[in-house]
């Protein structure tokens, strides 16, 4: 039979000494039974303090999520999560959006030529969606249109779909996911990409006009490789390539700043000290006949009808990893 049970002068994560009032029991939330002496649950890989909310050791797989705090349960996010060992979140995979069925769609009052957004299907913790804060006419611009995926494969088969049985073409394509302070990296639903090649299956999408712009944060960063790998994209699929050097705000509306500033709970990472420094560039790997031309401008913004335009007057070219340039801005 369960208790009350009130606990005085408790501590908390915030430093407030408050009570604690509930009911003794060997299982909490998590259906993990309590440690006896600590009264700590015991997942397998650290151990849980169910009344801070938050575990007592660093997530053994914190490098694969530098943006989120190693001490949180399930990324802060416990009713669409779950942890069973201790290690990572575990989503329900069916909650959150539903991936796309491109053949539901009614594209009768879309234009000729769609600007794509891209976002994860489902609950990940790598999916974000920059179309939270969008009005409705925003949302349902006659030039754009979102499309919710699980992967890679799965954006492949929906871009050949909308080619082939609407006959449309792509214009640009916009990919909106959480980024990697410690190495250029963003996401399609599950899939990571981080290797030139990973987009290599969007050449029969894209044309020479076309923009491919990620949005997720640090991708752009030389400080990390950013530098070579949207040269390489740029090579690859003959098109213009952008990205965001530093760290990226979610729901960012049409015409809105997208950069952000540090806050105080964003982790240290590789990337830390220059996306600091260099708030609000973006890179820009520019295709011409001449080959690939690296450049960065301040403050890259996104309409709502998917252009992607530059809010400051000029283009520069694009610092080396040490933060050196050597050659003259060029007007935009």
């Amino acid at each position: 039979m369960n208790e009350l049970n009130v606990q005085k002068g408790h501590s908390t994560e915030l430093g407030f000494v408050t009570n604690v009032i509930g009911y003794d029991s060997r299982y909490t939330f998590s259906a993990k039974e309590k440690d006896d002496e600590t009264q700590y649950s015991y997942f397998g890989a650290r151990y849980y303090d169910s009344d801070l909310s938050v575990w007592l050791s660093v997530d053994p797989m914190a490098d694969k999520y530098p943006g989120i705090s190693p001490f949180a349960y399930t990324y802060n996010n416990p009713i669409n999560y779950r942890d069973l060992f201790g290690l990572e979140g575990e989503p329900d995979e069916n909650s959150g959006p539903a991936q796309t069925d491109i053949s539901t769609l009614d594209l009768s009052n879309k234009t000729q030529k769609l600007n794509i957004i891209v976002m994860g299907a489902g609950n990940f913790p790598q999916n974000t969606d920059p179309t939270s804060s969008w009005s409705e006419d925003d949302k349902n611009n006659e030039s754009t249109i979102a499309l919710y995926v699980n992967s890679a494969n799965d954006l492949d088969k929906m871009l050949a779909a909308l080619r082939n049985d609407y006959g449309k073409e792509i214009g640009n394509i916009i990919f909106s996911s959480h980024g990697n302070g410690n190495k250029s990296q963003f996401f399609i639903g599950k899939t990571p990409i981080s290797k030139a090649k990973d987009l290599n299956f969007l050449k029969d999408d894209l044309s020479g006009s076309s923009i491919v712009f990620i949005t997720a944060c640090h991708v752009g960063s030389p400080k990390i490789g950013g530098d070579v790998l949207l040269r390489g994209f740029s090579n690859n699929l003959g098109v213009t390539v952008v990205a965001n050097q530093g760290w990226s705000r979610g729901g960012a509306g049409p015409g809105e700043q997208i950069f952000s500033k540090p806050t105080v709970t964003t982790r240290n990472s590789n990337n830390r000290a220059w996306a600091t420094k260099y708030a609000g560039q973006f890179t820009i790997a520019y295709f011409s006949a001449n080959g690939t031309e690296l450049f960065q401008a301040f403050d890259v913004r996104l309409s709502s009808t998917g252009t992607v335009y530059f809010n400051s007057s000029t283009l520069s070219p694009l610092m080396n990893k040490q933060g050196a340039t050597t050659s003259s801005s060029y007007s935009k």
